[in-house]
């Protein structure tokens, strides 16, 4: 490469001293030389050549080499580039144009949409998983993993509703929920969760739970699904018992309301409260068999019957676990016109009782009770409420509907409602019905509230009726209820 450059060099050294010498020389010395220079120049455009080539150890210029014309007068002057004039200008214009027109037989260009950067979600997340194939097994890499209450409430509906009997639950590190939180939780519609297994590492907590289904849910489900292959003996006598029922209720009953308060009173006129201090597995009291079969069963054995009934009437309906007045209890949730309520028909059969057809055994306080009144005795675990429940009292709850308005109404005082008593009973408008009033404390007591009723009859009527029964339940200081059977 440095030889080549020297030979460059010389050459076109060689060029500028000619150069010199044909201004200064003589005509024909001058043809001579130009004969000569041609000659030069001709070699020099070779040497040139071979450079380009061979430039960079085998690398080739892609430019084509043009051998100038033989003629060519050489100048030191730049050759001219001959301008366009106006009308070619327009030409060239118009040939552009008509280049850059689309052929309109050619499909017009679509813009590539832009793509989804969002995630997609994984497919064992709580939403995507399907628990089904649990019912066979699992792997604990299929669990998904839980990281929030609403997360493990979702979770373990979607197993109850495929009826998994074996629940694992992974906690992601740092969340836990515990067996005795479940159970204080509203969280479980259908089954009683029964630890058996338990895992506890630095990556993840994992519990299995035995899924013991009550008997009521079972049947609900056979109902609906016209399936009864999984029910046992004693829950084929209870959805033969069940179907019975439903079939009355859709017989006899125009609304969803009545044949809700047909449920309700079937369930409290057919069982008494019956329970044990210590009790292992499923016994039959706390479930719908207990009170619909065996006509004795607990607080779970009224919910199951009637989320059993409802369920199998077209409800959509649930199941609380909390206290009441200090005391662990379960009562029913139902869904009315988009509105979320609360049943206890454990405690609207206060006597505890049955075989009273008439129904004088029950009560209305806790039918389709608002959160204000369930407050005032109740206690539940709100966090695990991830739908709205009605706040207060509206149509639906059974002092302020109108389809029973012949049976309970609601007063905006003790003494009024005291005084509608006193005139319903001497006009002997109806046998039993019930009303409710704010709390006012000199009623409190049934003796007093009977005193009150007494000397209204007697001094607005002149009568003096005695064979009537009325007694009163305190709410929480809140509210009183009063009961009033002739």
């Amino acid at each position: 490469m440095i030889k080549d450059n020297k030979e460059s060099i010389i050459a076109a050294s060689l060029v500028s001293l000619i150069m010199i010498f044909i201004i200064i020389a003589p005509p024909d010395v001058k043809e001579a030389i130009e004969s000569k220079r041609i000659e030069v120049r001709s070699q020099i455009l070779s040497k040139l050549q071979k450079l380009v080539f061979n430039e960079e150890e085998g690398k080739t210029s892609t430019t084509p080499h043009v051998e100038p014309p033989i003629d060519e007068q050489y100048s030191d002057e730049k050759p001219s580039i001959p301008q366009p004039d106006n009308q070619t200008k327009k030409d060239n214009q118009t040939q552009q144009s008509s280049q850059t027109k689309k052929d309109p037989r050619l499909k017009p260009e679509t813009k590539p949409e832009p793509q989804n950067t969002k995630p997609k979600p994984r497919k064992d997340t709580v939403e995507e998983i399907d628990v089904t194939k649990f019912k066979n097994g699992f792997h604990w890499s299929e669990v998904p993993k839980i990281s929030t209450k609403k997360e493990l409430v979702t979770y373990l509906k979607k197993c109850e509703s495929a009826g998994v009997s074996k629940i694992p639950v992974q906690y992601t590190k740092g969340f836990w929920v515990g067996a005795d939180e479940l159970a204080g939780g509203m969280i479980l519609f259908c089954a009683i969760l029964e630890v058996e297994e338990m895992y506890d590492d630095d990556i993840d907590g994992r519990i299995v739970y035995h899924a013991h289904y009550y008997p009521g849910s079972k049947v609900a489900t056979a109902y609906l699904t016209k399936d009864t292959s999984n029910l046992n003996s004693e829950e084929m006598k209870l959805y033969n018992v069940a179907v019975e029922i439903v079939n009355e209720a859709n017989k006899n009953c125009k609304t969803p309301l009545s044949k809700e308060l047909y449920i309700h009173n079937v369930i409290c006129n057919r069982t008494e409260y019956y329970t044990e201090e210590n009790w292992e597995g499923v016994p039959r009291y706390i479930t719908a068999i207990g009170a619909l079969i065996d006509g004795r069963a607990n607080c779970q054995g009224y919910s199951d019957a009637f989320y059993m009934l409802a369920t199998m009437c077209n409800f959509k309906v649930g199941r609380v676990s909390g206290s009441g007045r200090g005391i662990d209890h379960v009562w029913n949730t139902i869904n009315l016109d988009g509105k979320n309520y609360f049943v206890d028909v454990t405690w609207d059969d206060p006597t505890g009782s049955k075989n009273y057809d008439d129904g004088y055994s029950t009560t209305y306080v806790y039918f389709n009770a608002p959160v204000e009144i369930m407050q005032t005795t109740h206690v539940w675990k709100r966090e695990y409420e991830f739908e709205q429940f009605q706040e207060s009292m509206d149509k639906n709850y059974f002092f302020l509907s109108p389809e029973f308005s012949d049976r309970g109404f609601y007063c905006g005082s003790a003494e009024e409602a005291l005084s509608q008593i006193a005139r319903k009973i001497v006009e002997n408008n109806g046998t039993r019905f019930f009303v409710m009033s704010p709390y006012d404390g000199r009623y409190a007591e049934g003796s007093s509230a009977v005193q009150y009723v007494s000397d209204e009859i007697y001094s607005k009527y002149s009568q003096w009726i005695g064979n009537y029964y009325l007694s009163t339940t305190n709410l929480g200081n809140k509210y009183i209820s009063f009961l009033v059977i002739y």
